[in-house]
């Protein structure tokens, strides 16, 4: 630094402090060959990955038959407060969509479908609000079919007067328009498709404002020919929040007068909502068909700022484009996909591993039921499974209990009357060493009770056995003759049918018998037959006769009274496998049948007590169509109320509820059964009417395919009846 004067002034001088500025080289010039060429090499920053999360998710609504429209007006209130303006929707570069809620229906000649969409990161709460609105609706994720730009007819419908004015708000309109829309319907033929959307994203808080603004330019120039009062709807109609909206209308079909047809209807359908204020519709020129399309595939709802006139309308007026048909619609247009009564949501008992039940859907989610298994005294309680021709309780719900019981550890028989298909079925799932069949008809059974033999202290039962196996409700024996029935079974040394007889007709076998009995009052009952006149006897005799008359008189049954093959219960049901006993009826005819399964009854019914403590696991005797085989009846009504304390489960499966006689139904109600009750007759409904509550008849009756109404008693409660799509045939497969 330099000082100096001149003249009057101080002159500082500063040395030079600028520092000679170095030369930086640059970045190297990278160059690559490309195709022999030099070509520039430039690295570039690389971008975060950003998740491909789609902006919006849809989902179906499936109304139930209790569904009802009374808070639809509520539906828009998420929205409500949701508004806001163009920068604060700018994120990160990114201008995210408002929050928008669209409700669509499509329709079809054989469907009725509604769907809502909105932003992806809005659906949880907007399927709460669904929830809130529609109690116990089914949402499931599924999307409307693709809308096909060829053959469309596409409309715009705006409000044809200033928004401030109200379309219809009346509450007490529950049907409109959906009941025009639907009737529709009737006249669409395959391939035709009418698509209604309807969407909503909040309008900012002043929209009052304007709205007011409109008044007074209307009130200063109104339309010509106009001449109504405002109603209470339109004064009112700026108290509420305000929601900017989108109708589109698209109709599809390859019959140009057909499609125009379906538009009109649709479009004078909506137009059941015009009040003070009106819809207008705009058909979309051919040529701008794709770009429309697009808006509604992406879901776009404009709104015209600077040019154009808004579209705003309130909750009340939003009610009448959400509405879901209700019970009466739902009866008269059968195209309404619905939810068949109340979907129940099964207790977490049913949840776990046990014997298969089929799938439950409660609000949309799948989950699958089971019988509980540790509990055998609640597990072998009798299971009543009713349904009618092809509706899958044999192949489906008989041979998927016996062959799942078998896996579990457990022990099955089945007599089955019909096709053998319950022993196909079985056949298809178990390996061969768990599973046994038996065919009658080619190879005679001995007609005895062998399983006597295990217990010396079995005579009593086996003499209530035989005495139920001569007395049916159509061959009454009287007291007297049962008496002399229960001394010879005191007598037998075998266990055969064909014994009792020798006991009776042959004196000389008759003596012998009775020197080995004790002294007892069978003994002196058989002494005092042995001292009867011929004719005496022979009235004792008559119904025994009478019945093996039917034995006797039959090829096959007259070859089993000779047999030596016996089938012997007791050792069957202390197995953990499978028996198939096939007694078809085509080629032994419906007497044979029904005796051969009396007696296969008795021997059931005999055996269950018998076996060791070791081997009482619970077992369970399936019969199908027990309606062809009543003779069983009698002792049917015992052991519905024994078998349980001795873990075997009977099974009867039949079409409807009348089949059985009534003094047999009432019993096994008693009993506190499972039921398993598919699509049936009004008649089995009607019977069972208290017990499927809360479902009624009329929703039993609309019970689809291979789906039931499932009635368990676990925990020591009876579990509330839900629907259940029911497991299908083991050959199948799971499902």
């Amino acid at each position: 630094m330099e000082l100096a004067w001149q003249g009057a002034t101080l002159q500082i001088r500063f040395s030079s402090v600028q520092r000679a500025i170095p030369k930086v080289e640059g970045p190297p010039k990278l160059s690559v060959k490309v195709n022999h060429q030099e070509t520039p090499f430039k690295f570039v920053k690389s971008q975060p990955k950003q998740e491909n999360i789609p902006k919006y998710k849809t989902f179906q609504l499936i109304p139930h038959s209790n569904v009802k429209n009374q808070k639809v007006d509520q539906f828009a209130d998420i929205l409500a407060d949701t508004y806001e303006e163009l920068f604060e929707r700018w994120n990160k570069g990114l201008l995210k969509d408002p929050e928008r809620v669209f409700f669509e229906t499509e329709i079809t000649n054989k469907s009725y479908k509604t769907f809502i969409t909105t932003n992806t990161d809005l659906v949880d709460v907007v399927k709460q609000q669904s929830q809130l609105v529609w109690k116990h609706v089914t949402m499931n994720d599924e999307e409307p079919k693709k809308l096909n730009p060829e053959d469309c007819l596409c409309f715009n419908i705006k409000l044809k007067y200033p928004f401030f004015l109200s379309l219809k708000t009346d509450r007490s309109m529950q049907q409109i328009p959906l009941e025009e829309l639907l009737e529709i319907s009737r006249f669409m033929q395959h391939g035709d498709k009418t698509f209604i959307q309807f969407g909503i994203q909040s309008a900012e808080e002043q929209w009052y404002k304007d709205a007011e603004k409109e008044r007074e330019e209307f009130e200063n120039k109104p339309p010509k020919r106009w001449n109504k009062e405002f109603s209470r709807s339109t004064e009112i109609k700026p108290s509420h929040f305000g929601f900017d909206f989108v109708l589109r209308v698209v109709v599809q079909s390859k019959d140009e007068r057909r499609k125009r047809r379906i538009a009109r209807g649709i479009i004078l359908a909506l137009k059941q909502l015009n009040q003070d204020n009106e819809l207008k519709e705009k058909m979309v020129k051919p040529k701008k068909i794709s770009r429309f399309l697009e808006d509604v595939e992406r879901h776009h709802i404009p709104i015209p700022f600077i040019f154009g006139k808004r579209q705003i309308i309130a909750p009340p007026e939003i009610a009448h484009f959400i509405k879901l048909p209700q019970r009466n619609l739902q009866d008269e247009y059968p195209i309404i996909e619905t939810v068949n009564g109340r979907e129940i949501d099964i207790p977490d008992s049913l949840k776990k591993d046990g014997i298969r039940i089929g799938d439950v859907t409660f609000k949309g989610k799948k989950q699958t039921a089971y019988m509980p298994i540790r509990n055998h005294d609640e597990l072998c309680l009798p299971r009543i499974v009713i349904g009618g021709m092809g509706s899958g309780k044999t192949r489906g719900f008989g041979a998927n209990w016996i062959v799942q019981s078998v896996q579990k550890g457990y022990g099955a028989l089945a007599i089955d009357p019909a096709k053998g298909e319950i022993g196909d079925e079985v056949q298809s799932a178990l390996p061969s060493e768990k599973v046994e069949r038996i065919r009658l008809g080619s190879v005679p059974i001995a007609l005895d009770w062998c399983e006597v033999n295990h217990s010396s202290r079995a005579k009593n039962r086996l003499a209530n056995t035989i005495i139920g196996f001569f007395n049916t409700s159509t061959d009454e024996t009287g007291a007297q003759t049962s008496r002399y029935i229960r001394a010879a079974v005191m007598a037998m040394q075998t266990g055969k049918l064909s014994e009792i007889i020798q006991i009776f007709e042959d004196e000389e076998y008759r003596n012998e018998v009775i020197e080995d009995m004790r002294d007892s009052i069978h003994k002196m009952t058989l002494e005092d037959f042995s001292a009867m006149s011929e004719s005496k006897r022979a009235q004792i005799l008559a119904p025994i006769l009478n019945r093996l008359d039917t034995i006797l008189g039959d090829e096959y049954l007259a070859e089993c009274m000779d047999s030596d093959q016996s089938l012997d219960m007791v050792d069957l049901m202390s197995q953990r496998k499978a028996f198939i006993i096939d007694v078809p009826k085509s080629e032994l005819g419906p007497e044979a049948v029904d005796l051969i399964v009396n007696l296969l009854s008795t021997k059931i019914d005999l055996a269950m007590t018998l076996r060791k403590e070791s081997n009482q696991f619970p077992f369970f005797v399936v019969f199908d169509e027990p309606h062809q085989f009543l003779k069983s009846s009698k002792t049917w009504k015992s052991a519905t109320v024994e078998s349980r304390k001795w873990r075997v489960g009977y099974v009867w499966m039949f079409h409807s509820w009348e089949q059985i006689p009534r003094n047999l139904g009432e019993i096994i109600k008693a009993a506190g059964p499972h039921y398993h009750i598919y699509p049936s007759s009004k008649k089995t409904f009607s019977d069972l009417s208290e017990e499927i509550v809360p479902f009624t008849v009329e929703n039993a009756l609309k019970l689809k395919r291979f789906h039931a109404i499932n009635i368990i008693r676990s925990s020591g409660e009876v579990v509330k009846p839900f629907i259940a799509k029911m497991s299908v045939p083991p050959s199948l497969g799971k499902d």
